[in-house]
């Protein structure tokens, strides 16, 4: 067994296109993979003598509430877009029940004073499985956008897989001029979720969400069938996250009617978690959010159509197709008629164009000899 009380911090790797998967049965993997910090991490404890070796978490009991004196675990990567899961089991504070207790498993980053979208909210990227030890049945899922606190920007819900209910689903913001809580479960989805009455967060499950630019969809896997918990559509992060685990006394935070559930701990308290996992989109997935480039469809100019109609025959075909399509008809033309009426059309030029050059000629001719008479008869008069 290797206790790690504190890690060297490096500067974050940003990954999507490699396969991590951390067992934490090594030193090396402890000291190359994570950081740490308050309380106790154990790696390769072998949990009960039955070859289950795992990390575990101790709260540290003279700690405070709340989540910055928490036992946390976290990888010095950062990861984007994925599919993200743990095997882990809560707290069993079952001999204590009072107890106030927090676990999860969670991805998060927050940029230093951040904005995109200008809604007074600094911007966050957070992804929570969190469950109460006070209510084992429940799961907590959140993503979280923005966070400066008071203020912040999250969507949540709350599944009771003993029931197969689903108890709670909220779109919650506040900012320094405005807030709000409102209840989304008409447009999220599944609506319903199915029951399963051996469900207890104290046994080891596995527990993943696929993270993609437009969606989040939450997970768990009983006896190896995934179940789908939620699958969000808004607020969605943009940002690549940490993976961690923590383990935390909440004094104000407590299970649906329990709020005496908040007590601090008097008895050891331990989260178990078997591996993290990270797995990049495929080459598939990415596929799906890549932009469309619609490449321009040019149009071709219509050659101009070379016919040996004269003037006059073609505003008169040009009548009749006009006259034929109003009457729902298509013109239509034999090559071999056409030529015909061309060739006879000619020819019937022709021989008037004959018969007007002879008609000139002979009126010239007629006119000068009748002139040539006239001279004649005034001479013999003379």
């Amino acid at each position: 067994m290797l206790l790690c009380f504190y890690g060297l911090v490096s500067a974050a790797t940003i990954v999507d296109n490699s396969v991590n998967h951390f067992t934490f049965q090594s030193r090396e993997v402890c000291l190359r993979n994570f950081y740490w910090y308050h309380g106790v991490v154990e790696f390769n404890v072998n949990e009960n003598d039955n070859d289950i070796t795992a990390l575990k978490l101790t709260w540290n009991s003279s700690a405070g509430a709340g989540t910055t004196p928490a036992v946390n675990m976290q990888t010095q990567n950062r990861y984007r877009y994925g599919h993200f899961e743990t095997k882990m089991r809560t707290p069993d504070t079952s001999s204590d029940p009072t107890t106030g207790v927090v676990s999860s498993f969670f991805t998060y980053w927050k940029p230093k004073a951040q904005d995109e979208n200008h809604d007074g909210v600094e911007d966050v990227a957070e992804i929570d499985f969190e469950f109460l030890a006070g209510n084992p049945h429940q799961i907590h899922l959140t993503v979280h956008v923005g966070n400066n606190w008071p203020y912040l920007s999250k969507i949540y819900r709350v599944v009771d897989l003993q029931k197969g209910l689903v108890t709670r689903t909220e779109d919650i913001f506040k900012n320094a001029t405005h807030e709000y809580t409102k209840d989304i479960r008409e447009r999220s989805f599944p609506k319903t979720i199915p029951k399963i009455e051996s469900y207890s967060s104290v046994d080891y499950h596995v527990y993943g969400f696929d993270y993609f630019p437009n969606r989040v969809e939450f997970w768990v896997k009983i006896n190896s069938q995934k179940i789908l918990l939620w699958n969000v559509t808004e607020k969605i992060p943009f940002l690549p996250m940490h993976m961690f685990a923590n383990l935390w006394w909440t004094n104000d935070w407590y299970p649906d009617y329990k709020s005496n559930i908040v007590t601090k701990p008097t008895i050891p308290i331990h989260a178990w978690y078997k591996y993290f996992q990270y797995v990049p989109l495929s080459v598939e997935e990415k596929k799906q959010f890549e932009p469309k480039v619609e490449t321009p469809v040019l149009e071709r100019t219509p050659e101009p159509t070379v016919t040996n109609e004269s003037p006059s025959e073609s505003h008169s075909t040009s009548f009749n197709n006009s006259e034929e399509s109003q009457n729902g008809n298509t013109p239509t033309q034999n090559p071999k008629q056409s030529n015909w009426k061309n060739t006879l059309l000619y020819g019937i030029l022709a021989v008037v164009l004959t018969a007007f050059i002879a008609a000139v000629i002979y009126a010239v001719y007629y006119f000068k000899t009748a002139h040539d008479d006239s001279d004649d008869s005034k001479e013999s008069l003379v």
